[in-house]
């Protein structure tokens, strides 16, 4: 079989699938797979006595979140707020930081060599010393979620700006 006869039939095979079949087949194999492992997680925890404090099965889990309900929305409520702030934050310093290392040659040389080196920090490092400068209060939190986005958003621009340049110029 050649090249061009192996595409025809996946074409043909592709546009036998609506679009629709396709996307309900893959959220239904992927359900499927999740319920099927955590069956297999309860069944193995039961099977060979494995201690709670070691690994609690779905259903003690699932106890637990409903014993312990109230406190994780108002965590999860704090946990979104303090990751909402970081983002927020990090759009507000670097879109206006990238625009201007892409434009500025002289902050090209100087600032952006300094964002790569953060960027290749690893954000885990972080976070102790986050904890002890700033203390462990939502600032904190909010900063860290800042740096885990603004890093990425600061230096992407450039990249791209860089290569539509060359596709301009040639």
């Amino acid at each position: 079989m050649t090249n061009d006869a192996a595409t025809a039939i996946l074409d043909q095979n592709e546009e036998s699938l609506e679009p629709a079949d396709a996307t309900l087949r893959s959220v239904l194999g992927s359900m499927l797979t999740l319920i099927a492992l955590v069956v297999l997680w309860e069944a193995l925890v039961r099977h060979f006595q494995i201690p709670g404090w070691l690994l609690p099965s779905p259903s003690a889990i699932a106890e637990s979140m409903l014993e312990w309900r109230s406190e994780l929305v108002l965590h999860t409520a704090v946990t979104l707020y303090e990751t909402l702030v970081g983002f927020a934050l990090s759009i507000a310093v670097s879109i206006p930081l990238a625009v201007a290392v892409v434009y500025s040659p002289i902050l090209q040389n100087t600032i952006y060599p300094i964002l790569l080196a953060l960027q290749s920090t690893p954000k885990v490092a972080i976070a102790p010393l986050l904890a002890l400068w700033i203390g462990l209060e939502r600032r904190r939190k909010s900063l860290l979620s800042f740096s885990y986005a603004s890093s990425p958003s600061s230096w992407r621009p450039r990249a791209a700006s860089r290569r539509s340049r060359r596709r301009s110029s040639t």
